[in-house]
């Protein structure tokens, strides 16, 4: 950096009052004011020959003494000076105070304080304390506080009287007690150097330097020095730098032979700005565009002073498939110009247009298969051919991810064709496509979502029960569960050696042969058909308005259709006996009111019926109520099937029917409800229900299949897969149950709990004094605690957890809770479910719902006004399950009660849990005459009397006594001792697990006044909290569980050191005397068939087992026979059905007439 000065000169002054003072220069006008009420200006620049200046401007301004800090800043035209104890800012033209900010609290004010202002039209300027040297930022909108940056030697600057300056980039400028000119580095550390000594010796009393950017004359920066009492000044320039580096064009950059092509006529050029001058940026530019073969200059922006590096076209239209040329220069913050850039060719290109692609522009509205073939349509205006595609797929639920990143597909064909094993099941997609023709154009960016198949849920298994003993050819019979696409189902049952499946022995298949496989429809079995079997008939979710949402007008699975007014209803009303309506009012006359529903499970060529049942009150003058399938756009479906105009006196019902479209044009289908014409006002109807059924499938709702072969005797694990026909999607196998869980707890304790857990507190308006924590490993079988604890009457405290229920899926909610007070509840948007009913003591409570689509609201009301209260919630489960599944909780009592807890373990996340189950075959016996007895005609009664030994229902009992080997104790601090006839522990902790095999167990122990409270978990599962407190010592059947499915489980007992409370002195942790392992068994099964037509080749055989348990006597129906002789033959078949117990037959012997 070099500076130099010019010639001194002088200001005369204005009159004998004050002396003349320059304050800030442009190059049109230079600023002078004086120490009296008046400021002129010069016309001339100050820069470059002698001044002189018009009379004073009449114009008012505020005095400003020599000795007081200001300056001009041409930027905003304004003077910012010292004033009081504030700094201010004055519009010259109004003379009116338009900013300021007080420095009172600035140690060493003063209003000699230098005010340095940038020469970038900066954001903010600086203020020099000189009595201190402490230099402060303070913002140029004169807001906030001024800021320190650190101290200046007093050396470095004049410490008297006025002093001017200017700062440039991270540089400030100013004049030190010798007269010399100052750099000082703002950074911190702060430091100093004089950079020009060439001010020395002139007569500058009271200095200010002044500068403004736009005397920056080809590098250089010029700065006056002036004097406020003497009048002197001094213009100095100073060299900033080089000029830029020649800019490089970003975009548009081509060549003559190979120029650039793009789908637009309005381009957007830009460029690079570079600078060997350290911080240097880009103030201006200029584009100049020109014919690029002609050079005929298209547009010329001339010099833009803008900081941008890019700029959009807005010159004359530029024509399409014609060469352009286009180049830039730039100009830097010290007006240095660059060169030229090289010119860059351009052609205007039409884009390609795509359209029409796979799937739908709402959310997961298509299904597709795994590999599905995801097409489009693809039209060049330029008519081009195309080079190829680009082709990007993401997953966008359950879990985000790239899948496909722009993958280039080099093909004139417009369909990609998704290789195995690049989508998953069950999850939604999001896919674009861009057409790329040859010139390199690329299209208009479309996309649109499908969802891959659901993976269908694992049929639900029926019979044979798990470890049972069956005949040689047992049926394996499972529901058949819902497909969510509707398409056909096919099946697949396993056979093996193993529980690890490893030795796979048999497998049968309903598409390799359906032979042994039926289906029940409800009334009776059939036949497998040969293209599988639907599950689904009926399609519209919510038909009868029965699941509920959080208000009458929020309708899960339906949304309305068309925006509504005030006069306006569309809501969910009760009628008599538990029944709901649907309440549609049309009162604000506008046309298309009503609503919607998307439809899933129909195929291409369905015929359905739609059934309304409605009560039509009153119509507007011209009004129509119809109902209507369309399609997306309504071009390839748009069908009124009902067009009701009638009033009716109450419900009535309508059918109508309606042939899908066949073949791949139906993309997805809506089915409508709503009032249409001109004068539609005043429109009301109730709707009880409506159904869109497939007819002519069959509903079948079971499957199972026989072994046409008999099975050899042997112990199998069995376990079947749903296959989806047209998508083949396999679902889970039975024995691998996947379990889900959408509430996660995080163990981090240090998280905010809400936050962690994504559960939301709701406490009243007046009283928040609660307390709510998490406490990891507390519950008994280690799970997590969330504890909310009232400190203040009147505290009202709800933990609530929204989750979006899924139409068509179905949903378990499960809690554990325990508190001081009862009668907490469990409930789901306005639906209240089960509360407790006992205090202190864990409760399980739940609820099952099914999704509709529409916002769940699960809320647990855990503090309700009282003081004390403590509640404790643990293992918050929210399970999808299958809807056989929804169908038997709280109906079977296999799915009711503590065994819900041992089928829905807590769990985090997903889990994949084994459920192998076992059959054994061959134990059943069967025996018949190897040869008819002869008889000369028909036979008309038979008696018949037999010895035999089964097994009857009972319920049989294995005693395990305390100090069985089976029996395991554990303990941590102390030791189990017997003590009389029961194993005992007094210190300590400790723990007792048994492990059984049966349908249930039972524990014999103690209770004294001196025992604790112990936890039971069954299959590591808490179930029971035992309470071992008595006024006396008494002998007690503790605890008892008998109806768990027949298998292999155990029992732990688990020591603690709760009491209750009327226990002063509690002693034994726990007494164990014995445990029962109960094992219930069906009955085995006698059957017994006779004909009197034995010698034909197929007999008529008829069933005599009534008259054989009752000891009567038989009379055959049949007269009939095709072969040649009459003949008796009997036939008795005993089965265990699952009994472990003998079976025996003696011996039997019949009479006949």
């Amino acid at each position: 950096m070099s500076i130099s000065g010019s010639s001194v000169g002088r200001l005369a002054a204005l009159n004998t009052k004050g002396m003349l003072t320059l304050y800030g220069a442009t190059r049109k006008l230079s600023y002078y004011t004086s120490d009296i009420n008046q400021t002129s200006f010069s016309t001339e620049n100050n820069l470059t020959k002698a001044q002189s200046w018009s009379e004073p401007n009449p114009t008012s301004f505020p005095l400003v003494p020599y000795t007081s800090g200001v300056q001009y800043d041409p930027y905003t035209d304004t003077f910012i000076r010292n004033e009081g104890t504030s700094i201010v800012e004055i519009d010259y033209k109004t003379n009116k105070k338009i900013n300021s900010i007080s420095v009172s609290n600035l140690s060493g004010y003063d209003q000699q304080n230098a005010i340095l202002i940038g020469i970038g039209g900066e954001s903010f300027f600086y203020y020099l304390i000189k009595g201190t040297g402490e230099l402060y930022k303070i913002s140029r909108n004169f807001v906030g506080s001024p800021t320190l940056i650190g101290s200046i030697p007093k050396g470095s600057y004049i410490a008297t009287w006025a002093l001017g300056g200017f700062f440039h980039h991270e540089n400030l400028y100013v004049l030190n007690g010798l007269g010399n000119l100052v750099e000082i580095s703002i950074p911190n550390p702060l430091t100093t150097r004089t950079i020009f000594t060439g001010v020395t010796g002139q007569s500058f009393l009271f200095p200010l330097l002044t500068y403004h950017p736009e005397q920056v004359l080809y590098g250089k920066v010029y700065f006056t020095l002036c004097d406020f009492k003497g009048a002197n000044y001094q213009i100095f320039k100073m060299d900033l730098g080089k000029a830029p580096n020649q800019p490089v064009p970003l975009s548009y950059k081509g060549t003559k032979e190979a120029p650039y092509a793009n789908g637009s006529n309005e381009p957007s050029f830009s460029w690079t700005f570079t600078d060997a001058d350290p911080g240097d940026q880009a103030t201006a530019y200029q584009v100049i565009i020109q014919d690029g073969n002609t050079g005929a200059v298209i547009h010329d922006t001339g010099k833009v002073f803008s900081r941008s590096l890019r700029y959009f076209y807005k010159g004359p239209a530029l024509s399409w498939n014609r060469l352009y040329c286009w180049r830039v220069k730039v100009w830097d913050e010290n007006q240095l110009e660059s060169l030229w850039s090289i010119d860059q060719y351009f052609i205007p290109n039409q884009q390609p247009k795509i359209y029409d692609l796979t799937g739908s522009h709402y959310y997961d509205q298509v299904t597709v298969g795994l590999t599905p073939r995801l097409s489009f349509k693809v039209v060049d205006q330029d008519t081009y051919p195309i080079q190829g595609f680009y082709i990007s797929i993401k997953e966008t639920s359950p879990t985000p991810r790239d899948v496909l990143t722009y993958r280039f597909i080099e093909t004139a064909n417009p369909w990609y064709d998704v290789p195995e094993g690049l989508l998953q099941a069950d999850c939604i997609y999001s896919w674009e496509a861009v057409a790329k023709d040859r010139f390199g154009v690329v299209s208009n960016l479309q996309s649109a979502y499908f969802r891959t198949t659901s993976r269908l849920s694992a049929p639900f298994l029926l019979s044979p029960p798990n470890g049972i003993r069956t005949g040689p050819s047992p049926s394996f019979q499972a529901s058949i569960v819902h497909d969510p696409i509707g398409d056909h189902q096919h099946f697949r049952l396993q056979l093996a050696s193993d529980e690890s499946y490893s030795g796979i022995v048999a497998t049968y298949s309903t598409q390799d042969d359906p032979a042994g496989w039926e289906v029940f429809d409800g009334e009776e079995w059939h036949s497998f058909p040969m293209g599988g079997v639907r599950r689904q008939r009926q399609l519209v979710q919510n038909a009868d308005f029965a699941i509920h949402g959080d208000s009458a007008t929020s309708i899960p699975c339906w949304s309305p259709q068309n925006h509504w007014s005030y006069e306006d209803r569309l809501e969910v009303i009760d009628l008599t006996e538990g029944t709901k309506a649907l309440r549609v009012v049309n009162g604000s006359g506008r046309n298309d009111w009503g609503m919607r529903q998307l439809l899933k499970g129909w195929k291409a060529g369905d015929k359905l019926k739609i059934t309304l049942d409605a009560h039509m009150i009153r119509f507007g003058s011209a009004a129509v109520l119809k109902v209507l399938m369309q399609s997306t756009d309504g071009m390839r479906l748009n069908e009124t099937v009902l067009s009701l105009t009638e009033r009716s006196e109450q419900f009535q019902t309508y059918v109508a029917e309606l042939v899908l479209p066949d073949g791949q044009s139906l993309d997805v289908l809506y089915l409508y409800i709503r009032f249409d014409g001109n004068q539609t006002t005043g429109s009301e109807c109730l709707i009880r229900s409506i159904t869109a059924e497939v007819l002519y499938v069959v509903g079948y709702q079971e499957v199972r299949f026989t072994p046409i072969t008999p099975l050899p005797a042997d112990r199998y694990w069995w376990r079947m897969n749903a296959i989806s026909n047209e998508q083949g999607t396999i679902s889970d196998s039975t024995e691998q149950r996947r379990l889900q869980n959408y509430f996660i707890v995080s163990s981090d304790t240090s998280k905010d709990p809400m936050g962690s857990w994504h559960f939301g507190l709701d406490a009243s308006s007046y009283q928040y004094d609660y307390d709510i924590e998490l406490y990891p490993d507390a519950y008994p079988d280690g799970s997590y605690i969330i504890e909310a604890r009232a400190a203040s009457p009147d505290t009202q405290l709800q933990l609530t957890k929204y989750f979006t229920g899924e139409a068509g899926k179905y949903y378990l909610v499960m809690i554990k809770v325990m508190s001081n007070y009862p009668d907490i509840p469990l409930m789901i948007n306005t639906l209240k479910g089960p509360s407790t009913t006992q205090i202190n003591t864990w409760q399980t409570l739940h609820m099952k719902i099914q999704g509709g689509g529409n916002l769940l609201e699960f809320t647990i009301p855990a503090l309700q006004t009282a003081s004390d209260q403590v509640t404790r919630l643990s293992q918050i489960c929210i399970y999808e399950i299958s809807q056989a599944e929804f169908e038997r909780i709280d109906v079977d009592p296999g799915w009711s009660g503590d065994n819900l807890l041992l089928r829905y373990p807590h769990i985090q996340g997903t889990v994949n849990l084994a459920q192998a189950r076992s059959v054994s075959t061959s134990d059943e016996l069967s025996f018949h005459l190897k040869t008819p007895v002869q008889t000369s005609q028909a036979a008309h009664y038979l008696t018949l009397n037999a010895v035999w030994k089964h097994p009857s229902a009972e319920s049989r009992r294995m005693s395990v006594p305390f100090d069985m080997g089976q029996v395991i104790y554990e303990s941590a601090g102390g030791e189990w001792m017997t003590v009389s006839d029961a194993k005992t522990i007094t210190t300590g902790m400790g723990s007792v697990h048994l492990p059984f095999r049966g349908t249930g167990i039972r524990w014999h122990g103690k209770k004294t006044p001196h025992s604790f409270i112990a936890y039971v978990l069954i299959d590591d599962v808490f179930l029971a909290e035992i309470d071992q407190f008595a006024e006396s010592e008494e002998d007690a059947v503790l605890f008892e569980k008998a109806d768990l499915p027949y298998g292999s489980h155990s029992i732990t007992i688990l020591t603690t050191q709760l009491a209750n409370p009327r226990c002063e002195q509690p002693v034994y942790r726990t007494h164990i005397r014995s445990f029962d392992i109960l094992l219930d068994e069906p009955p085995a099964t006698i059957a017994l068939v006779a004909c009197n037509n034995g010698y034909d080749q197929k007999p008529t055989w008829e069933d005599l087992t009534h008259s054989l348990l009752h000891s009567t006597a038989h009379t055959f129906a049949n007269k009939r026979k095709t072969a040649s002789k009459w003949g008796i033959n009997v036939r008795m078949v005993i089965s265990a059905t699952g009994t472990y117990s003998p079976v025996e037959v003696d011996g039997f012997g019949f009479s006949f007439e």
